[in-house]
């Protein structure tokens, strides 16, 4: 024993007196403490704690260091002091001191390691033999650092040469006969007692407690031994609490004035750690402000290791004090090449989470070139919490996630669920495109599905649907999993979930009446605005049936009066959300749909400057659908609209004209735009819907764009392959309704592409068809054969517009299809007195010509049917009437003219305007004649270029003809040519030339 106590004192001959003092002041002591490891290391755990923040909230423990957590949760017990037999032989000495110094340098914190650079690059001897040379006795007191304090045995007992690894808390002493079992390995590696280990820790000291703090001289020891374990108390009383966030704040409350940096940072970290995330009472608890209050004051004191885990629990916490942020954002941007890979990761995230609004540059440049530097150290939370805060913060940084994409492959066994989920929420909200990553994700997390909680359940769902990554297996695993958690997610999730699946494309009945069930019970008042809105928009994507709708439609009831109970819920909304919301209930119906549009209505004028494109045509399609009368938004968003048409694709350009014409707003600014938008890119990027609904919103619209026409007309014969029954029916009715001169290659390729889709057509898409060919005058007779058998099986669907329509289309064909009798007596039967009265007066006159015209060209046929019989005895009159007051106008100049002119050329007084007695309209007739002089006008013809008769003007011709009257035409583009002749003698030539050309007798000179 006195001989190894000798080799002791030939390590402790070139130390500082002081050093020497207290070594000897031990060895008087009767007993030493052993050293005990906590067996819970909480900052190892890197369970992540929920929150209701659905894009990220991580507890990420990992973010103490193990040496940190040995040393500040360490316990102690009394054991006997041993002196162990040094080695003997000097070699291995000098081995035991390196490897003492390499355990040493691991166990130093970070901060030692900035504050003492120079010492890790020497050795243990090298560094006693320059110590001992440089310093003198004031000096020592200085550097070195005080013993360990009272009752921390086996600290002491490891520096002399105790065995680590020894099983026994209490060992009695070797007898001296015993031979002495060999060290172990462990115990070689580590120098028990030098003073590199006393320097090291009384820096530390020294720097927890100051320098001098007004309780003793600089080199007195006892002073600042208590400060220093004082904290460290402090310390341990965090990390050991009953594991509530206000077992913190208390004792913080209590003896927060005299934390130093490190328990500052603790507590940040602890609080945010024992939080739930589901109440808003600590982020205004004042001793939380007081915590982020001390720590901004004191965050240059902050080692790297304490800034990144204060900003973690703030940001996770969501504590908003003023100034504190700006503070960690300006201190970590001095530290970013100093930081570890954890450190910057943590860092980076809280930056993010928090909303501070950063410096220029900050994440683009700086962040990502540290990012970058260290991204193979990443582990894989560091990963997922890096990619997550670019993302979050919208920072452009492709180089950087495409090296998180190659680092993350081969580390994805090792991502926890929330690491797995939020990975893919990151590189979906960055709009980064990653299929192997993602398809890798997918693969790794329907193995681990059941580990999902209710935030990585719709933080995957989301991301998956965000990035339109095709994964159907994946939702169909997170459909069947989801419904019996959906009590755990928060609103927002809820919403979230609903969203993807909808973007999706997956209609989860189960799923979706689960989540309707969730958000009643929990209260839809308690949603946010953007959370209803986009509720709102996944159901109204969702068909069903009957059960299904009607239970969405008390859902969206809920809806409505959460959105309009609170006011401020809608004014809170942007652009986007109440585009969604408005499409939504103008999509289900009546749910509540008229007064909440009517609500938006007042406020999305005011948002429409600031409107992407889609939100404005979801907006303007909403209000025509749901027939909501709101001219100050229609003009607001033609406004928008028109000066960024070019920033429309072709799905919102074909949106928006056709909700303006739906809604018959006239917007000839917008129209023309919308014309040299398409005709810019050569309509080759629209699909064949968008052809179709541009056709048929310039169409109805009245808008002359015949250059467009003519450029849809070319593309169709090529693509109509494309065109399912309702763009067929669109473009058909599009072009016949533009009273453009029919394109017959065009005409023709619908009519054999239309056979095709029969079964699919609707009611009124056979109504639509059949009009088009019948106002533009072309036959196709296969078509209107298998029109008429599909209409007569559908005949009960139609409405009284559609029996209209079909009913007058078949009459003006009547001579080439012989199917009308039997169709008509079926579209008959399916009207009623009720029935007619819906119709305006332009459809009355379509069926009451129809009618008229199959009883006079087939009398025999109509009149045998009773369905037919008792409709014409109840509603002629009624059709009649409506056709009169369709007809009735004032007659023009140019009829006026006409007539003048033959008052010249007959001497006779033509009546105009005469009406038969079938309810037929004659512009000018000989008096005691049947024969009548029609003044043929613009819309009497295609508009271009051969002026060729459209369908409606020759079916009434041939009616009048059936009715005996003997018709002169007089086509206006004749009659004009010759208006500008100085005298009426080629005018009254012209009229001449007519008249005898339809047989009229002798005329006067």
């Amino acid at each position: 024993m006195r001989r190894r106590r000798r080799r002791t004192d030939d390590l402790l001959s070139d130390s500082p007196p002081r050093v020497r003092d207290q070594v000897r002041v031990r060895r008087r002591r009767n007993g030493s403490q052993r050293l005990r490891r906590d067996g819970s290391n909480d900052d190892d755990d890197r369970a992540w704690n929920d929150d209701d923040d659905r894009a990220w909230n991580d507890d990420d423990d990992r973010a103490w260091n193990d040496d940190d957590d040995r040393a500040w949760s360490s316990s102690s017990s009394s054991s006997s002091l041993k002196v162990r037999r040094r080695r003997e032989d000097m070699p291995r000495r000098r081995e035991t001191r390196r490897g003492e110094n390499r355990v040493q340098q691991r166990s130093w914190s970070s901060d030692d390691d900035e504050e003492f650079p120079q010492r890790r690059e020497l050795d243990g001897g090298e560094r006693r033999r320059r110590d001992s040379r440089s310093v003198g006795h004031s000096a020592a007191a200085e550097e070195a650092p005080p013993l360990p304090p009272p009752r921390r045995g086996r600290r002491l007992g490891r520096r002399l040469g105790r065995d680590d690894d020894d099983a026994e808390s209490h060992e009695r002493p070797h007898s001296r006969t015993k031979k002495r079992a060999a060290p172990s390995p462990h115990a070689t590696l580590r120098k028990r007692f030098d003073d590199k280990n006393i320097i090291s820790r009384d820096c530390r000291d020294r720097r927890a407690v100051g320098e001098n703090d007004g309780k003793g001289p600089r080199g007195q020891g006892a002073p600042i031994e208590a400060a220093r374990w004082q904290q460290i108390e402090w310390g341990k009383q965090m990390t050991r609490c009953d594991g509530t966030a206000e077992a913190i704040l208390s004792l913080f409350d209590s003896k927060g004035d005299e934390f130093e940096p490190r328990n500052l940072a603790t507590a940040a970290h602890r609080v945010a750690k024992f939080w739930n995330g589901r109440s808003d009472e600590l982020r205004r608890d004042r001793r939380m402000t007081a915590l982020a209050k001390a720590c901004a004051k004191r965050i240059q004191d902050f080692n790297n290791q304490e800034l990144a885990n204060a900003a973690w629990g703030f940001a996770k916490v969501g504590c908003e004090a003023k100034g504190l942020f700006e503070a960690i954002v300006e201190s970590a941007r001095r530290r970013l090449a100093a930081f570890k890979a954890q450190e910057l990761a943590n860092t980076t995230w809280a930056i993010a989470k928090s909303g501070v609004e950063t410096p220029p540059g900050l994440f683009e440049d700086q962040i990502m070139s540290a990012c970058v530097s260290r991204a193979r150290d990443f582990s894989g939370r560091d990963v997922a919490l890096t990619a997550w805060a670019f993302a979050f913060k919208g920072a452009a940084a492709p180089r950087l996630f495409a090296l998180i994409a190659e680092l993350a492959l081969p580390r994805l066994s090792a991502f926890s669920p929330r690491d797995a989920a939020n990975t893919a929420w990151a590189f979906a909200t960055a709009g980064v495109e990653a299929p192997r990553l993602f398809e890798a994700i997918a693969d790794a997390a329907l193995s681990r599905l059941d580990d999902f909680v209710a935030e990585d359940l719709a933080n995957a769902a989301w991301g998956f649907a965000a990035a339109g990554v095709e994964a159907a297996r994946l939702f169909d695993k997170i459909a069947a999993v989801a419904p019996s958690r959906l009590g755990d997610f928060t609103p927002a999730q809820l919403a979230d979930t609903a969203w993807a699946f909808a973007t999706a494309g997956f209609a989860a009945r189960r799923l979706f009446d689960a989540i309707a069930k969730a958000a009643l019970a929990l209260g839809t008042e308690d949603f946010e605005a953007r959370d209803l809105a986009n509720m709102a928009w996944a159901f109204a994507r969702v068909d069903g049936d009957a059960s299904f709708r009607r239970r969405r439609l008390l859902f969206f009831d809920a809806i409505a009066d959460a959105a309009l109970g609170r006011r401020r819920r809608l004014e809170d909304l942007n652009a986007s959300c109440l585009g969604k919301m408005a499409w939504a209930f103008a999509r289900v119906g009546e749910a509540g749909s008229r007064r909440l549009l009517g609500a938006i209505a007042e406020i999305a004028p005011r948002r429409a400057k600031d409107a992407r494109p889609r939100d404005l045509a979801d907006t303007a399609w909403a209000f025509a659908t749901a027939g909501v009368e709101a001219p100050r938004l229609f003009e607001a968003i033609a406004e928008a609209a028109s000066s960024r048409l070019d920033e429309f694709d072709p799905r919102e350009l074909s949106k928006t004209t056709r909700a303006f014409a739906t809604a018959g707003v006239r917007s000839p600014g917008l129209y023309d735009a919308a014309a040299e938008r398409a005709l810019s890119s050569r309509l080759d990027d629209f699909v064949a819907e968008d052809l179709a609904n541009v056709a048929w919103g310039f169409a109805t619209a009245g808008v002359e764009a015949p250059r467009l026409f003519d450029a849809i007309a070319a593309q169709v014969p090529k693509r109509i392959g494309y065109f399912n029954a309702q763009n067929l029916a669109n473009l058909a009715w599009g072009f016949a309704a533009a009273g453009l001169e029919p394109s017959r290659p065009l005409f023709d390729a619908i009519a054999d592409e239309a056979l095709s889709w029969l079964n699919d057509f609707e009611p009124r898409d056979l109504a639509n068809v059949a009009w088009a060919f019948a106002t533009v005058g072309l036959e196709a007779p296969r078509l209107f054969d298998a029109i008429a058998e599909k209409a007569v099986i559908l005949s009960r669907d139609f409405c009284a517009r559609d029996v209209a329509r079909t009913a007058w289309a078949f009459a003006c064909v009547d001579d080439r299809c012989g199917k009308p009798p039997r169709l008509f007596a079926t579209l008959a039967s399916t009207m009623s007195e009720n029935n007619i009265r819906e119709l305006n007066d332009r459809d009355l006159s379509l069926l009451y010509l129809a009618f008229l015209g199959g009883c006079l060209e087939r009398p025999d046929s109509y009149l045998e049917s009773d369905q037919l019989k008792s409709l014409l005895s109840r509603c002629r009159e009624t059709m009649m009437t409506a056709y009169r007051r369709v007809q009735s106008r004032r007659p023009s100049r140019r009829q006026r003219d006409v007539a003048t002119g033959l008052e010249r050329v007959t001497g006779l007084t033509y009546a105009l305007d005469l009406v038969t007695a079938e309810g037929l309209l004659l512009d000018a007739v000989e008096p005691g004649t049947k024969r009548a002089v029609q003044v043929d006008g613009p819309s009497h013809f295609f508009k271009r270029p051969s002026r060729t008769e459209t369908g409606p003007t020759r079916f009434k011709l041939r009616l009048l003809r059936r009715l005996g009257w003997e018709v002169v035409r007089v086509p206006f583009f004749e009659w004009d040519a010759l208006a500008n002749e100085p005298s009426d003698q080629k005018r009254d030539a012209y009229l001449r030339a007519k008249l005898l050309q339809a047989g009229a007798p002798a005329l006067t000179e």
